[in-house]
């Protein structure tokens, strides 16, 4: 479904890149379906964040 070459030049930026990220979904379904499992996680955090705080020391 996906390029080779694309990707292939994709991999040479991110590494030559000064602020390589830590995780690179590739391909459209891959940036999608990272985008939609990082809001169900900032909601749980919005959901509790407050008394999850609570909890320090």
């Amino acid at each position: 479904m996906g390029d080779p070459d694309k990707l292939a030049a994709l991999l040479l930026k991110v590494v030559n890149s000064s602020c390589s990220p830590l995780h690179l979904p590739v391909g459209e379904d891959a940036v999608e379906t990272m985008e939609q499992y990082c809001q169900k996680i900032n909601a749980d955090i919005d959901l509790w964040k407050e008394k999850a705080k609570k909890t320090s020391y």
